[in-house]
């Protein structure tokens, strides 16, 4: 299941901040939730399925769950990080673990990792609009740094509503980590094709009222309608009807609010012709016709 920007309700487990030598490793594992790692100095070699990555500082680890991995400090370097484990939402409490039990303490006493066939079957969550390599730049290192610090001293405190500061910190750091490898369409920075799918999305937000031609469009970028699709699709999370359709029903959802317009005029104005078809894919997509929806705005704008 993929979960998007508007929302992402991140749960952080655990918080902590760590400072080895060369005697620092760990043996093949997998985790079962999400982690960061941001590096404040030093060095780590990592071992990701068969390919090795060097961390030095100023540089971001992404692990998701469930992929091996090892690491172990060079001789004669040092490590020290922070890090934090977390789900992409909270899940409940049958659901939930003890980082401190599965991961901290349990390590520390094996010379080989268990495999928790049980904790690894929990539902996976993945971000729909970025996919974040296992190393990157951090970017904005002052503005990492500071959030992971305020998120550990809020973890170590556990004050009334910290669950909530927690997040908030997390969200930070995911939105500078985006920032870091995205250009501002959101397409990777390291796309070959990263114009084109730009120029794509430009003229669907620029042209959503009219029928667009989704198949000149991938002409225009010199691509079959079938790669078109697939490469638009893996550089932004969605294809391009799908993003056409986001960008029509955000319009549709403004002009309902605006409270002027009448629902058949809205549907034609992002481009529907079919006032039942537009209905109707606003409720699915919404989960309200386009008639209550602008009836719950308001009651809730005049409470």
């Amino acid at each position: 299941m993929k979960v998007d920007f508007r929302t992402i309700a991140p749960y952080v487990r655990f918080v902590q901040e760590y400072h080895g030598y060369d005697d620092y490793r760990i043996q093949p594992r997998v985790i079962y939730d999400h982690e960061i790692i941001f590096v404040k100095k030093g060095k780590c070699m990592y071992r990701i399925g068969e390919q090795m990555y060097s961390l030095r500082g100023g540089d971001v680890h992404f692990m998701p769950p469930n992929v091996l991995h090892s690491c172990y400090v060079p001789k004669g370097e040092e490590f020290a990080y922070f890090a934090v484990h977390f789900d992409l939402a909270y899940m409940g409490e049958k659901l939930d673990f003890s980082a401190n039990d599965v991961y901290v303490l349990l390590y520390g006493e094996l010379d080989e990792v268990p495999y928790d066939e049980e904790l690894a079957g929990r539902p996976t969550l993945e971000f729909r609009e970025v996919q974040f390599p296992f190393v990157m730049a951090a970017g904005d290192t002052i503005a990492i740094h500071d959030a992971f610090q305020r998120m550990l001293t809020a973890y170590v405190a556990k004050r009334f509503g910290y669950e909530m500061e927690l997040r908030a910190y997390l969200l930070l750091i995911l939105a500078r980590m985006t920032a870091s490898i995205t250009n501002k369409a959101g397409i990777s920075k390291e796309h070959a094709q990263g114009d084109k799918i730009a120029a794509a999305m430009r003229y669907m937000e620029q042209r959503y009222e009219e029928q667009v031609d989704l198949q000149r469009l991938a002409q225009e970028a010199g691509m079959s309608p079938s790669y078109f699709r697939a490469l638009f699709k893996g550089a932004t999370g969605r294809t391009p009807l799908e993003y056409l359709t986001a960008v029509r029903m955000e319009r549709a959802k403004a002009l309902l609010l605006e409270g002027d317009y009448l629902i058949h005029d809205i549907s034609a104005r992002v481009g529907y012709a079919d006032i039942h078809y537009f209905s109707n894919l606003f409720k699915k997509i919404e989960g309200l016709s386009p008639r209550n929806y602008r009836l719950s705005v308001q009651r809730g704008a005049d409470s």
